[in-house]
């Protein structure tokens, strides 16, 4: 369901998001100018909160009594709302549109209105980090690491604190196991030993191979076949002594890992100065098949402000 939110404004300068059509000089009045602004509002018989001032053509009016202003309803929509808490350095950083949830299905919502106070904000940034191809969830992810946070055009580096390790993938069998074994051998003797183990291969032996050589490496290297297969084998390089004399071979052993990818994500929190409040999204209620407790009826309205011209000595 929808949250439902309550509306608390905030005392402070507080500014809506509207449309301003282009001004013109009345008749009735010399240097008085109409405004026209449009915007959405929940109330009918709605308000609006409109620029104290105004500059055109380099001249600067400002608003007449309220009284001046005339409200024409252009029409009414049922939507849905969603409301978001934002925190942002410039009102373009708001995003036009945005995609939201509703009843199981992922849909497309328009900004209809920003309820914002200019002052300090706290702003948290998000880095993240990739491991690929982990049979679990990797441990060796640092606590933290260095993020560029980009203020006012300068650049700052901060120490991102470690949130969390998600899983971004699903698990896959990948052929990329790599093991290798140390065989060795006493001069006299005709066959090597995997080091560890009492498992034996032929020192003319072609390959490390041997019937049910897969399971053995695996329990020899104390892996489980849950996530590995070993299906291949061969030696590596010519055969060595150590400094007992003993005969020494290497050989790498092939497979698979049953893999998934991982994601670390690190945050930092910083204050700088911008706008807080809320951004409201709607989406047509009928494209969304919206039950009627989700639904609130929206209102387009027209609103037609008198500005008066500002006297000043240079005018």
């Amino acid at each position: 369901m929808i949250k439902k939110y309550m509306r608390v404004f905030l005392a402070g300068v507080m500014l809506f998001s509207m449309t301003a059509c282009s001004s013109k000089t009345t008749g009735e009045e010399e240097g008085v100018i109409e405004q026209e602004y449009y915007f959405e509002t929940k109330d009918e018989a709605g308000k609006g909160n409109f620029p104290n001032q105004i500059t055109l053509n380099g001249k600067t009016y400002e608003i007449t009594t309220m009284s001046e202003i005339s409200y024409d309803k252009q029409g009414s929509e049922e939507m849905v709302e969603i409301e978001v808490d934002v925190a942002v350095e410039e009102e373009s950083e708001i995003k036009e549109k945005a995609e939201f949830e509703y009843e199981g299905e992922k849909y497309i919502f328009n900004l209809s209105e920003t309820q914002l106070i200019p002052g300090t904000i706290e702003k948290t940034v998000t880095t993240t980090r990739d491991y690929e191809n982990y049979v679990v969830s990797p441990k060796n992810v640092p606590r933290t690491t260095d993020v560029d946070v980009t203020i006012g055009g300068e650049t700052k580096t901060y120490e991102g604190k470690l949130v969390g390790v998600e899983q971004v993938s699903d698990y896959v069998w990948q052929d990329n196991l790599v093991i290798t074994g140390m065989w060795t051998g006493a001069p006299d003797a005709t066959q090597y030993n995997l080091a560890g183990t009492q498992i034996t291969v032929p020192y003319d032996a072609q390959k490390p191979l041997w019937g049910g050589f897969g399971a053995d490496i695996l329990t020899a290297m104390g892996l489980s076949s849950n996530h590995y297969r070993v299906t291949d084998g061969y030696w590596r390089g010519n055969p060595s002594t150590d400094q007992s004399g003993n005969n020494v071979r290497y050989a790498t052993y092939t497979g698979d890992q049953y893999v998934a990818n991982f994601k670390a994500t690190y945050e930092v929190t910083y204050t700088t100065e911008g706008y807080q409040g809320k951004a409201v999204y709607r989406a047509n209620a009928d494209k969304l098949n919206a039950k009627a407790e989700d639904r609130v009826t929206i209102y387009k309205i027209k609103a037609v402000v008198k500005y008066k011209l500002v006297e000043t000595g240079n005018q």
